[in-house]
């Protein structure tokens, strides 16, 4: 589920995370902090429960949700 929450304020300039642009995954991706997508994520993503999560998509990137 995707939602957004106006509360807080999370720096999307640091990156935990990245999926760069010669990277693909296919399966399911948890993660908590900043989660950069380049390329593409086929499967479920999903923020750790209990922490701050930002997702970014870059232009070139894709997500396929099964």
């Amino acid at each position: 589920m995707l939602g957004r929450n106006k509360s807080k304020k999370i720096r999307s300039s640091r990156v935990d995370t990245m999926v760069g642009r010669t990277t693909s995954i296919k399966g399911n991706l948890s993660f908590a902090g900043t989660l950069h997508i380049e390329d593409t994520v086929i499967g479920d993503i999903k923020a750790e429960e209990g922490e701050d999560a930002v997702l970014v998509l870059d232009e070139g990137g894709l997500v396929e949700v099964r």
